[in-house]
């Protein structure tokens, strides 16, 4: 059976999970996503300016995804095993110097899924390959220790966990088709130590992010209401005070 964007099996489309990731990510010059899906993480964030790379072995998918970015000059759509290509990417931006992300949502470990019966992605993951997943990001970063992070998705397992003890650990809560479950997200860094790709997403739930745009429409406002010269003075100050 064919598999339509909208409904494919792990969408991050639950309100706010697709935010909520994108709040953790690292200013990056290449943005890396294998098992892609429908990629909905992709379309809500701000592009990577080099490159924007999805993967997934669903064909249907990829070619919905390659009409969808056909037009940008920056988005490279490949239907290949990332098993295959992760690596070959990530070493060669790395190596030029670049800033990259790699965010990963493999099909989750079948011990963690409720409803794994009645619901199967059309290319699933052994716990052979999971390992072999987790064992190249591990590796990885000890070859490259400066420009590469690492993000994944996946429910918590005693197997993510032991691999990767020495990760950062979140947690938020979701609706799945099991019913209500807890999200879990694994960061190879300290998100609140590093410049956000983008601050759209800046609080833990719409609500949240409601009040900071507020705030922030609130102080644009009385700005635009200063003489020049006084904009001026803020704008140095800031730039002083937070060194940018």
């Amino acid at each position: 059976m064919t598999m339509l964007p909208g409904n494919y099996l792990g969408r991050k489309g639950g309100s706010g999970v697709a935010q909520w990731i994108i709040n953790k990510m690292p200013f990056h010059d290449v943005y890396i996503e294998p098992f892609c899906g429908c990629a909905v993480v992709a379309s809500l964030k701000k592009m990577a300016m080099v490159d924007n790379v999805l993967i997934d072995k669903n064909i249907d998918l990829i070619r919905f995804l390659k009409t969808h970015y056909s037009s940008y000059d920056n988005f490279t759509v490949l239907n290949v095993d990332c098993f295959s290509f992760l690596d070959t990417f990530i070493c060669d931006y790395v190596g030029q110097g670049k800033k990259v992300l790699v965010y990963l949502d493999p099909p989750y470990l079948p011990e963690v899924r409720s409803d794994y019966v009645r619901s199967q992605y059309e290319h699933e993951l052994t716990m052979l390959q999971h390992r072999q997943l987790l064992s190249l990001m591990r590796d990885r970063l000890l070859q490259f220790p400066k420009n590469l992070y690492f993000i994944i998705s996946g429910y918590k397992s005693d197997l993510y966990m032991s691999m990767l003890q020495d990760w950062f650990y979140f947690e938020f809560q979701t609706m799945s088709r099991g019913g209500v479950r807890i999200e879990s997200l694994w960061t190879s860094f300290n998100p609140d130590e590093y410049i956000k790709h983008q601050y759209d997403y800046v609080g833990s739930t719409f609500t949240e992010r409601q009040r900071i745009k507020r705030k922030c429409d609130r102080w644009i406002s009385k700005f635009q209401k200063l003489s020049f010269d006084e904009q001026m003075v803020i704008y140095e100050s800031l730039k002083n005070t937070l060194n940018i």
